[in-house]
């Protein structure tokens, strides 16, 4: 394949769609080998939905050709900003937009609080009446949620932006047809215009993304020669997707003038269902669950069959069911063949399926019961027989899925974590998407450290502190002193509190009571010191403070260092509790780590953790620089860094050769010969909306919006079509207390109502289908 720098490789970007990942990937692995013969020494470049998804590409692509080496596989929106800095410039791109949703959020922190002194003041009517007296908290809150709103319309609404820009405070629709704004929304666009002069008149030429993305897409149309530097792959394949942002699409449009684009979709049906009302939808289930599939394959359609805007690439559409090998036989099983009508769109009655034995067909399991512990013990005995049937069958093949995993952490590791590494029945298993528990406890030290309005250091509390690996050695203290520790502090009765006067700061204690200080760390040290000094006595020393029992002269080390923590702790509290603008909180919370958290040298997870906080630190100074010199209060501070520091889990667990279990994400549609999913009872599954009532786009909304409720159907769906064996569904249908029956997630609920209508049992067994799938376990395992 030979190119020249003004030579497109291709003239369209081609859409190649698959209801299987397997052929999808075996389709992309062959065009992207071809490619790389003409090159090979240059890497490729995939785009994919999820690490999740890149982890499965790399090992799939691995045990294909043996080795998969030179790939770089990116997230979209990454590869997208790389691009915007390989076409502009390195120094014309930042790393993240002046009102990036990061930035923006300090931006608005500094400028919402004068818009009183403002001309306009009228048009702010809202947002002064919800700031009331300027409560930082409030004020921090309403700043969060308007950075969120302006980040999603510059993904979605583009053109909204841009007219608001221009001074047209009105909505359009999807067809282009202006509406009106609501009365009380005014505030919206001229808000947006007074973010977007504030940010120009820094020096910044594009404030928003929409900017950047328009000034790229400009240079993209216009170029005679191809404007990406030599170094960029002449091949971009974007895999496994079911959804792609208008910005991504439309900048993969016009990439495909010069390079060539591949993008392999999973359609999960191989029929005519592109209609954005369902109404081609035969199956009933597609019909309810699959919209948001539906709406992103209806538009690829759309595409493919319109003419481009002058400088884009046309869009053709490619089918790959023909790459699957042929196969006559009747689908084995109860899921086979739901996932064949799946994959036909065949409507009820459409073909008739074999009568179904339950006791032969293990294919589809429902599960009822009581408690989330029932469900975790349920699932590992359903594993255990599984594995113990099928010699083949491998850990790593098996994948557990739940709405919210971090609920289910803890119990897997008590059910699953509980038999010792000899025992047979010892199932290994990794959980993606939660943090590891010290990582936890870190977080928690430090969002505590940052309330010292609310910090009661209480005894049990501060000894916990201790037990976390890094503090304990930032202090000196060994694992094996905490023991002790814990035994002087019943022996001193410390209860909470530094002192009287800490106490009273809380508005806890009368002011000047003599009993303020009792009970506290002061007391309890002092006696403590005492004991160590004077040996235990049964008179109080100098009338006031018994000398503590069990404290020898040799422990007064051990003494010392509980000593200079608390000491510690003291002096932070008093030195946080004082707002600070963003320059003297980058310094205090550098300090605050390195004075705290010394992990071992041998400790990986530990020093990594330090260092992603310290990392979070330097990014939440880049992005509160916006604030100027306002000061912040700290508990704002924590909530803003330790959000950036993470707490979303170890995306590397997942298919890390065990049982995966994992939270039930939007495009991590990899096959698994068994997947169980947990936690589908009505209320928890799909998840509630959380819309803000200044919304636009609910008013307005448009196909290629991603709405949580229908993503949650569609992940559903897709991880009904990803399981090759058996599909496994448990919620919590009886009340642990009265038994009395609860409902399952009203998808569930259209699962069993299919079954019963597509299928019968063999005669003489009844004729509820369903409820010969569902198993209700008792409340305990025995």
């Amino acid at each position: 394949m030979t190119q020249t720098a003004s030579t497109p490789p291709s003239t369209s970007l081609r859409i190649v769609q698959s209801d299987r990942i397997e052929a999808l990937l075996q389709r992309a692995a062959s065009e992207a080998a071809q490619a790389r013969m003409a090159h090979p020494l240059q890497p490729q470049r995939w785009l994919v939905a999820s690490q999740g998804m890149a982890q499965w590409v790399q090992q799939a692509l691995a045990q294909r050709d043996g080795v998969c080496a030179g790939l770089e596989c990116l997230l979209p929106a990454q590869w997208l900003w790389q691009t915007y800095r390989a076409v502009l410039g390195e120094a014309a791109v930042p790393d993240e937009a002046a009102l990036d949703r990061g930035p923006l959020r300090w931006r608005l922190w500094r400028l919402l609080p004068s818009l009183t002194q403002r001309e306009e003041a009228a048009v702010y009517a809202p947002l002064i009446h919800y700031l009331g007296d300027g409560e930082p908290l409030r004020l921090a809150q309403l700043a969060q949620r308007i950075a969120d709103l302006f980040d999603q319309y510059q993904v979605y609404r583009p053109d909204w932006l841009a007219d608001w820009a221009a001074g047209h405070d009105r909505l359009r629709d999807a067809d282009g047809r202006v509406r009106e704004l609501p009365q009380d929304e005014h505030w919206q666009p001229a808000l947006w215009r007074l973010l977007r002069a504030d940010a120009k008149s820094e020096g910044h030429p594009w404030a928003s993304r929409c900017d950047i993305h328009a000034a790229w897409m400009e240079r993209m149309r216009t170029a005679r020669v191809c404007p990406l530097p030599p170094r960029e792959p002449l091949r971009l394949t974007v895999f496994g997707v079911s959804a792609l942002t208008p910005d991504v699409l439309q900048a993969l449009q016009a990439l495909a003038r010069w390079r060539e684009v591949a993008v392999y979709v999973l359609n999960p049906a191989r029929t005519d269902w592109f209609d954005r009302d369902g109404a081609r939808a035969g199956h009933p289930l597609l019909a309810a669950w699959g919209r948001q599939g539906r709406e992103f394959i209806a538009g690829l359609q759309a595409l493919a069959t319109e003419e481009p805007p002058a400088g884009l690439a046309p869009v053709t559409l490619e089918d790959a069911w023909d790459d699957e090998p042929a196969d006559d036989t009747d689908p084995p099983h109860l899921l086979a063949q739901l996932q064949d009508d799946l994959r036909h769109g065949r409507a009820l009655g459409e073909r008739t399926w074999p009568p179904l034995d339950p006791a032969r067909d293990g294919s589809l399991r429902l599960h009822v019961c009581h408690t989330l512990l029932r469900e975790v013990e349920v699932l590992h005995d359903q594993v255990l027989a599984a594995l113990q049937r099928d010699p083949t069958l491998q850990p790593r093949e098996i994948a557990v899925f739940a709405p919210d995993i971090a609920a289910y952490a803890p119990l897997v590791h008590a059910v699953w974590g509980s038999l010792p590494p000899d025992d047979p029945r010892r199932i290994p298993y990794q959980i993606a998407d939660v943090e590891d528990d010290t990582a936890a406890r870190l977080r928690e030290l430090l969002r505590a450290l940052l309330h010292p309005e609310a910090l009661r250091l209480t005894g049990s509390e501060v000894l916990d502190w201790l037990d976390i690996p890094a503090v304990a050695r930032a202090f000196g203290l060994a694992s094996e002193g905490l023991d002790t520790l814990r035994a002087w502090r019943r022996e001193v009765a410390i209860r909470w509190g530094l002192d009287g006067a800490h106490r009273q700061r809380l508005g806890l204690a009368a002011g000047g009571s003599a009993l303020a200080g009792r009970y506290t760390w002061r007391e309890g040290l002092q006696r403590l010191w005492l004991g160590a000094l004077l040996g235990a006595e049964d008179t109080p020393w100098q009338d006031r403070l018994l000398p503590a029992r069990g404290v020898a002269v040799p422990q007064g080390d051990l003494l010392h260092r509980l000593q200079t923590f608390i000491d510690t702790m003291a002096g932070w509290n008093e030195r946080l509790v004082e707002p600070a603008d963003a320059a003297n909180w980058t310094n205090r919370l550098h300090a605050l780590l390195t004075q705290c958290l010394q992990p071992a040298p041998d400790d990986i997870e530990g020093t990594l953790g330090v260092a992603r906080l310290h990392a979070a630190v330097d990014l939440w100074a880049q992005q509160a620089a916006e604030a100027g010199a306002e000061p912040i209060p700290a508990a704002v501070v924590a909530d803003t860094w330790l959000a950036l520091a993470g707490g979303g889990g170890t995306p590397a667990r997942f298919l890390g050769g065990g049982v995966t279990f994992a939270t039930l994400l939007p495009m991590r549609a990899v096959p698994f010969r068994r997947i169980y999913l947990l936690g589908l009872q009505d209320g928890n599954f799909p998840r509630r909306p959380q819309g803000d009532t200044h919304d636009l786009m609910a008013a307005v909304p448009r196909p290629s919006d991603r709405l949580r409720r229908h993503e949650d159907l569609y992940l559903l769906l897709e991880a009904a079509l990803s399981a090759r064996e058996h599909l496994g569904i448990s919620w919590l249908g009886r009340h642990p207390v009265d038994d009395t029956e609860r409902e399952p997630a009203l998808p569930v609920a259209q699962l069993r109502h299919h079954l019963n209508r597509q299928w019968c049992r063999v005669p003489g067994q009844g004729d509820d289908v369903a409820a010969a799938l569902t198993h209700a376990h008792p409340l305990h395992p025995f």
